[in-house]
């Protein structure tokens, strides 16, 4: 039988706390990394707001990291945050309703609240782009994102 070692692992623990405390969400290198990954990995709809921003011949950078989250789209010149929500990760309020909303899209909708918190409280202008609005209604995502810019 092997012996254990109470106060050895419990100062491994203690340990692993701390460090956990000193940096909740990770490391910056790793959202780096992921936000790197990402940007080679987009999702339909964020490739087509990918081509929104290079038609429009905007200067932009895709998975930008602020804070400890990553948004989909950054364009420089106005300060702008652009996030692609998938309309059933993100539950669209034209297609799903409070009470139909799984655990997964209640978790993310309280995830784009703090990251609407987030973007606002650093100074950022952020708007929010629907899947189905991309797929749809593209040419109106277009001229709306073309009247934020200023174009």
């Amino acid at each position: 039988m092997k012996k254990i070692n109470f106060k050895k692992a419990a100062s491994k623990e203690l340990s692993k706390a701390k460090k956990k405390a000193r940096n909740p969400f990770g490391s910056s290198q790793k959202l780096k990394k992921n936000a790197s990954a990402m940007k080679k990995e987009m999702t339909k709809p964020e490739r087509e707001m990918n081509q929104i921003l290079t038609e429009l011949n905007v200067e932009f950078e895709p998975q930008k990291v602020v804070g400890f989250k990553i948004y989909d789209f950054y364009v420089p010149q106005s300060n702008l945050l652009i996030e692609v929500d998938g309309d059933y990760f993100h539950a669209n309020p034209e297609v799903y309703t409070e009470g139909d909303l799984n655990s997964m899209q209640k978790r993310n909708l309280k995830n784009d609240e703090f990251k609407d918190t987030l973007a606002n409280g650093r100074g950022y202008n952020l708007i929010r782009v629907w899947e189905s609005d991309l797929a749809n209604k593209y040419e109106d995502v277009k001229l709306n994102i073309k009247k934020q810019l200023g174009l």
